[in-house]
């Protein structure tokens, strides 16, 4: 059984006034309505020949607006178009236009929405082609052609896509363009996405300093003295004998050597490990002051003990940074969750904004926008949910002796829908490219869709509306039906009891 994925997405239309309403009287339009189960030979028999070809005729000199049977709008201004070689086409020509801007649309359209394996959520998808006679014409350098599509909710994160189209009629939705036409919002949000240091700077330790290693006394200069103030430098208490190493033996002159000094300290310095030592003057010479930058040196067995302390701090320091390592990355992460999460709110809450102050009048509940290509396009925004998660989604469909079965799943109010895929036991799965598996948040009312058409014309078909769990099966039992309970049945609810 060949089961090809189906396309959908949601397209747009223009929305131009008619600056000649005479010309607009002119055209003449004439609508291809086919079965609704196409045969293609080999593509899939859900496909875009189910869409109705609508031909409208009009003189390419003149600035023409035309309007499909679907509500969507095309603002053609005059010499818009140009032949192969480029030159601007004059005279009567055809534009084509199929609309796809239902649920029902897209499913019997052969058009998912998915683009390069992500899910959309679509908002209306339009073809559009121009001929003069039998050959193709384009959309001239410089020219545009104003697209308006109608919609009943407003999106303003919808984007407009390109749609790649190959051999067996599937469509990708690829390059997405800020095209459309936003309202400003009349409010400002004033939230601000804060780093991770912003909001858990008090839960990030500073880092612990690695403790220095005992300098032994290796000869030089070194001065061996009764400091006034030990207290202040508790970590040489352990010592009987601490001498002190001048860092710049050229400081030191034979003269400070031979004078009498009465006080002696020292303290730290800005510098770690480095000391001033600083000596004052006696009764004789009181107003003298000497300083020195010195280091503390260590020998025998004041060197070993020196050495031992220091292996313990050591020790104890790799731990505390191994631990503060494991604490740091931690906020980090707990901060990088809430930065995302502040940042889908204020997204949320701008588009809140943006949907509740848009201009009605303005806009007439439409995306309005400009192409500048012809063929498929469509508007579509990516659907994200921050509550998404990894869900498994299965359907079991009876009937399936049938050569042609289909199983589609859609939700309708975000207007996405996804192919079943078949896997060895006959069951089909939704996940994305085939996958097993679909980020969807859990509790999500979905319709699962299970259709055969008959080589008679007719169809058989099922559908059930289930929530979905972290597991979902559902059982389809496939029946007699029209086309209109299939379309009914995915548009508003299932025909099953």
């Amino acid at each position: 059984m060949k089961n090809t994925p189906l396309l959908l997405a949601l397209s747009l239309l223009l929305l131009f006034s008619c600056k000649d309403e005479k010309q607009q009287d002119k055209q003449e339009v004439t609508t291809e309505k086919p079965d609704l189960i196409a045969d293609s030979g080999s593509r899939k028999v859900f496909s875009t020949d189910n869409l109705n070809m609508q031909t409208f005729t009009l003189d390419a000199g003149k600035d023409n607006t035309i309007k499909g049977e679907k509500g969507t709008e095309l603002t053609i201004p005059k010499n818009t178009f140009t032949d192969a070689q480029g030159n601007v086409v004059t005279g009567t020509i055809t534009v084509q236009l199929k609309e796809a801007l239902s649920i029902s649309d897209i499913v019997t359209g052969g058009l998912t929405t998915t683009s390069n394996g992500e899910i959309l959520s679509s908002g209306g998808m339009l073809y559009i082609n121009a001929k003069q006679g039998d050959a193709d014409v384009v959309i001239g350098e410089s020219k545009s052609i104003g697209v308006s599509v109608p919609t009943d909710n407003f999106e303003p994160e919808m984007q407009i896509f390109t749609g790649e189209e190959d051999a067996d009629g599937n469509i990708n939705w690829v390059e997405p363009k800020d095209l459309i036409k936003k309202p400003v919002a009349k409010q400002k949000s004033s939230a601000r996405v804060s780093s991770a240091t912003d909001v858990f700077a008090d839960g990030i330790a500073a880092p612990v300093k690695k403790p220095l290693k005992p300098k032994k006394n290796d000869g030089g200069i070194v001065i061996a003295v009764n400091i006034d103030n030990p207290e202040l430098l508790p970590e040489f208490m352990p010592f009987n004998n601490v001498s002190w190493k001048l860092v710049d033996d050229s400081a030191f002159s034979k003269e400070d050597n031979e004078t009498e000094w009465k006080h002696v300290s020292v303290k730290r310095s800005d510098r770690e490990g480095i000391y001033v030592l600083t000596f004052k003057g006696t009764d004789k010479n009181k107003d003298e002051i000497k300083e020195y930058d010195v280091y503390p040196v260590f020998e025998g067995e004041e060197y070993d003990i020196a050495l031992a302390d220091y292996s313990k701090k050591l020790v104890a320091y790799e731990k505390e940074r191994e631990l503060q390592e494991q604490r740091r990355k931690e906020q980090l992460r707990k901060a990088e969750e809430w930065r995302k999460e502040q940042q889908l709110i204020n997204e949320e809450r701008k588009k809140a904004l943006v949907k509740e102050d848009y201009n009605a009048a303005e806009f007439g509940n439409r995306y309005i926008f400009e192409v500048t290509r012809l063929r498929w396009i469509n508007c579509d925004y990516f659907y994200r949910n921050r509550n998404a998660t990894d869900v498994l989604v299965r359907a079991t469909i009876d009937n399936t002796s049938e050569n042609n079965v289909y199983a589609y799943l859609v939700i309708k109010k975000n207007k996405v829908c996804l192919p079943g895929y078949p896997d060895e036991n006959g069951d089909f799965m939704f996940g994305s490219n085939g996958n097993t598996y679909i980020s969807m948040p859990l509790g999500i009312e979905v319709t699962i869709i299970g259709v055969s058409p008959q080589e008679d014309g007719t169809l058989r078909f099922d559908s059930r509306d289930v929530t979905v769990t972290k597991e979902t099966s559902v059982s389809l039992e496939l029946k007699q039906a029209t086309q209109e309970d299939m379309k009914k049945a995915i548009e508003t609810g299932t025909i099953n009891s």
